[in-house]
């Protein structure tokens, strides 16, 4: 199956040490509802992970996959999410990028998103100030 994804970050440098991605079926008939799918390393605050690995290469809690590496690339993350979904039990599924405005509505994550760029639109209305 088809699943649609988003990295609502700006990717900004070739590696990076974690990311979010939503994640939504492709097919339209399918309810509004996206994944939020966070992926972490371990070296952001190694004491936060020590002792969890045990020498396995990945730990999947819920909605965050923490992997045992010093950071990743954005193949990386795509691949995880596959990887994830798969264990959900959907099968084997191919990603398709998908756009911001497709996934409006379908995850919290989102919804934070929205309520801070109107909020910064407001002050910049109100103050005249387009580099706040």
């Amino acid at each position: 199956m088809d699943w649609k994804y988003h990295i609502p970050h700006e990717w900004e440098a070739d590696r990076t040490t974690w990311e979010d991605i939503w994640l939504k079926p492709s097919i339209h008939a399918v309810p509004g509802h996206s994944y939020w799918l966070t992926l972490d390393t371990a070296v952001d605050d190694e004491r936060k992970y020590e002792g969890r690995f045990n020498n396995v290469a990945y730990l999947i809690s819920g909605d965050n996959i923490y992997i045992n590496a010093k950071d990743f690339l954005k193949e990386d993350l795509l691949e995880f999410a596959k990887f994830w979904l798969m264990e959900q039990g959907f099968g084997e599924v191919c990603l398709v990028e998908g756009c911001y405005e497709e996934f409006r509505g379908s995850n919290q994550h989102f919804e934070m998103l929205e309520g801070a760029r109107s909020a910064l639109k407001e002050i910049q209305e109100e103050t005249g100030d387009d580099d706040t």
